[in-house]
């Protein structure tokens, strides 16, 4: 039952700004879907698995090109090649967003930091990430997204681990001002 109210907590802190927003123009947008994704441990041995688990992102475009995007994923528990299991209760990233902006799609780049937070403390860690999607506008507010972000590179934590995330996520965004393919700025 503690593992839902992390991803309840997240929707609402997401989804509470966004209604203050809606009524007027904004360049905020909001995001789910759902992601695949994979943890790499290399100690004395290599452990690696693969997840899926929900994702969420919240922007804000600064004009055509510049956006920050928070992001959260809250992934399912890791199944190792070992046979343990892995659990990570979240990632946590903040990224600047490159866009560039086509007529009725926009590929993006993402650059920035996560947190990783693990249920062992030993792996916990923040680190470099990055990323590039892909969005497709199904009208003038909704986007089908395809995005892959490295979450957090090779990174050494507490001595000689080293932990790395990354995964792929199709989802939806939702743009509370039309999107820029319409050149609105």
């Amino acid at each position: 039952m503690k593992k839902l109210y992390v991803p309840l907590l997240a929707v609402v802190i997401f989804a509470a700004p966004m209604s203050l927003y809606a009524a007027e123009p904004s360049h905020f947008y909001m995001g789910a879907g759902w992601g695949n994704y994979a943890f790499n441990i290399k100690n004395s041995s290599t452990v690696y698995g693969d997840a899926s688990g929900l994702a969420l992102d919240l922007g804000y475009d600064f004009n055509n090109i510049l956006a920050l995007q928070a992001s959260y994923i809250a992934p399912d528990t890791f199944t190792a090649t070992s046979g343990t299991s892995e659990s990570i209760s979240y990632a946590a990233s903040l990224f600047l967003r490159a866009n560039l902006r086509f007529e009725r799609s926009s590929v993006y780049f993402l650059a920035g930091a996560s947190t990783l937070g693990k249920n062992n403390a030993s792996y916990d860690g923040t680190g470099l990430a990055y990323g590039v999607g892909l969005d497709f506008y199904g009208s003038k507010n909704v986007a089908l997204t395809l995005k892959y972000v490295n979450y957090l590179d090779t990174k050494t934590i507490s001595g000689s681990n080293k932990v790395s995330l990354d995964g792929t996520t199709l989802g939806f965004t939702y743009y509370f001002d039309t999107p820029r393919f319409n050149n609105r700025y």
